[in-house]
């Protein structure tokens, strides 16, 4: 797998090609395996949008699904259509959501610059900030299980459509690859953390692959994280839906966040390139890993607390699914160590990859030497549901 060799100065042409729209000003932005460009100031504007556009150029292994991606692309436009602020997809002139195209790819053994298929697709642009841009706060946490609870309850709308396809949507990011870390674990130079890591991949998979049929699956998001959660300060946030719930238990963290609630809230999901049909403990594990990351001085274990709250808001958990969180986190940041070391080795270029993985093993170790017990009782769970 390898991303384009693909430049800003390229860009003009691309989206003049694709999508008819003349691109005066174009940007870079940050991204672990594909090409994403900020396109602002265009001058033919089909659907009356102010913001810009997100041009965003797939890696050459995913671009080999074009089914795949079509499906995920069909999922945002899902979201979209009920509401959920995603962001919206513009067709390419022929009127199709993608474009399959021959591009400038790394250059071969010899010297010459070569070319690949990679998917291309435009997305209009949410106005906001990142949230690693932002102050973590209490509130921004429940926000943002209380967003993934609400996203997997949408997205079974989804499911029930014959769609044969959700079942092979599979990313190597997708956490029933965890297994295949083994055949990456020698990134790992640290003795003691080649240890651990080789440790949580084993239990993972004993404990919880190997026993899906425990736990409850739907069609899942897959990574929400800072840098695919979007805040603005003028957004709004639903206050009273958002702690009614009868099924949130942990009334005196919705409380406290609904004191705390002037800021930034969220106002967009970005990103859907790791959906897929899963286990919903693995959404929440994400999310709750991410916060836990947090370098606010936020911490760690209030701010997964407040995101475990966010989500019971939407979503059920059951007591064995509360018991295996602390497995799903550390084998979530197992996951990030690895893939960040090893994808960092093949492309020391791009920083962006470690953005987790350098902060991911004093979590970790931490949290592999605590009991599920003691984890649930730091998250304030209540105990009728520990």
């Amino acid at each position: 797998m390898y991303r384009s060799t693909v430049t800003a100065a390229d860009v003009p042409d691309i989206v003049t090609k694709v999508y008819n729209l003349n691109v005066k000003v174009v940007q870079e932005l940050t991204s672990y395996d594909d090409h994403n460009f900020y396109v602002q100031d265009v001058s033919v504007v089909s659907d009356n949008t102010t913001h810009g556009y997100v041009l965003k150029i797939l890696n050459s292994l995913d671009s080999q699904n074009p089914d795949i991606i079509e499906l995920q692309t069909q999922i945002m436009l899902h979201m979209k259509n009920v509401g959920y602020p995603t962001p919206g997809v513009i067709p390419c002139k022929d009127g199709q959501l993608l474009k399959l195209m021959s591009l400038p790819a790394r250059k071969n053994q010899n010297g010459t610059e070569s070319t690949s298929n990679f998917i291309v697709r435009l997305f209009t642009f949410l106005p906001g900030l990142p949230l690693d841009h932002v102050k973590l706060t209490l509130n921004i946490c429940f926000q943002i299980g209380w967003f993934a609870g609400r996203m997997d309850i949408v997205l079974k709308d989804f499911c029930l459509v014959d769609k044969p396809q959700v079942g092979k949507m599979k990313r190597k990011w997708n956490m029933s690859e965890i297994p295949n870390l083994r055949s990456k674990v020698h990134s790992v130079t640290s003795s003691e953390m080649k240890s651990v890591v080789i440790e949580v991949i084993e239990q993972f998979e004993t404990q919880i692959l190997t026993c899906q049929h425990m736990f409850s699956k739907g069609l899942i998001h897959g990574d929400f994280n800072e840098c695919n959660i979007i805040v603005s300060e003028n957004s709004h946030f639903p206050i009273e839906e958002q702690y009614s719930s009868p099924a949130n238990s942990f009334t005196s963290m919705a409380t406290k966040c609904q004191d705390e609630g002037k800021g930034y809230n969220i106002s967009g999901i970005i990103d859907f390139g790791d959906t897929t049909y899963s286990l919903y403990i693995f959404e929440i594990a994400i999310a709750m890993t991410y916060v836990m990351l947090n370098q606010h001085n936020l911490s760690p274990t209030a701010a997964a607390g407040h995101v475990l709250a966010g989500y019971l808001s939407h979503i059920t958990v059951s007591q064995i699914e509360l018991q295996h969180l602390r497995l799903c986190i550390c084998a979530r940041l197992v996951q990030s160590i690895v893939m960040g070391y090893f994808t960092f080795s093949e492309d020391p270029s791009n920083r962006y990859i470690l953005t987790h993985a350098s902060r991911a093993w004093p979590l970790l170790n931490t949290l592999w030497q605590m009991s599920d017990s003691t984890l649930l009782q730091l998250l304030n769970v209540p105990n009728h549901l520990s």
